[in-house]
C-alpha cells in the first residue's frame, strides 16, 4: 500500500520486513517496491546504531526466525532494541563515521566499509558499557 502521508522527498530510514541481517538504509526521493517499515528520522546516529553488531545480536534474540537464517525485522521487535545516546563530542565522532561510510557506498554498493563498521561498533559496545566477554558473544554471534 501506498503510505501516502510520507513525503518522499525528506530522509528517512527504512528496512525490509523481512531480511538476513541488519539493513536499515537511509533514502529519499525514493519508491520502494517490496514490503519494509520506515522511521521517520534522518538521524545518522540512529542509522548507524541500527545497522550496528549489537543490535543485529539484539535483533536474533527479538525477531522470529524464518527458513534460511531469515528474521523478520517487524515494528514491535524494533522497538524493544534500548537506545542510548553519546555526549555532545562522541555523538559528532559517530555520525562522521556513518557519513563516510554512506559516502563510500554512494560511489559503489560493493565498497568494503568494514574498517570504518569496526569503529562504529566499537563505540557502539563502550556506549552500552560491554565487557570484554560480552563484546566476544556479540561478535561470534
Amino acid at each position: 500500500q501506498i503510505n501516502k502521508t510520507i513525503n518522499i522527498k525528506e530522509q528517512h530510514i527504512i528496512y525490509p520486513n523481512v531480511s538476513l541481517g541488519n539493513n536499515f538504509s537511509l533514502v529519499d526521493h525514493a519508491v520502494v517496491d517490496m514490503t519494509c517499515f520506515l522511521i521517520k528520522t534522518d538521524s545518522k546516529f540512529l542509522l548507524g546504531l541500527l545497522n550496528s553488531k549489537l543490535v543485529e545480536y539484539l535483533m536474533k534474540l527479538y525477531a522470529v526466525g524464518r527458513r534460511g537464517g531469515y528474521l523478520e525485522y517487524k515494528v514491535q521487535y524494533i522497538k524493544k532494541i534500548p537506545i542510548k545516546v553519546f555526549n555532545k563530542e562522541e555523538n559528532i565522532l559517530f555520525e562522521e563515521l556513518v557519513n563516510n561510510i554512506l559516502k563510500e557506498k554512494s560511489k559503489s554498493s560493493s565498497t568494503d566499509t568494514t574498517v570504518l563498521e569496526k569503529q562504529i561498533d566499537e563505540m557502539v559496545y563502550k556506549l552500552y558499557g560491554l565487557t570484554e566477554e560480552e563484546i566476544r558473544v556479540v561478535e561470534e554471534n
